[in-house]
């Protein structure tokens, strides 16, 4: 995660996404490529990682 300027954007890397529970808990940052979720504006819930798309 990379925070600045009191905004934080947690990227996932390699093609993993957020789960869908994620993003709406946190919000999406950036627009959605193909409708996936690979970047939320919050820390993510302890333990969450990013995982490989479905």
């Amino acid at each position: 995660c990379v925070s600045n300027q009191n905004k934080t954007q947690c990227k996932c890397e390699n093609q993993h996404v957020w789960s869908s529970e994620q993003c709406s808990k946190h919000g999406v940052c950036g627009p959605n490529q193909n409708d996936t979720c690979r970047c939320i504006a919050s820390l993510p819930t302890v333990g969450t990682l990013c995982r490989p798309p479905p």
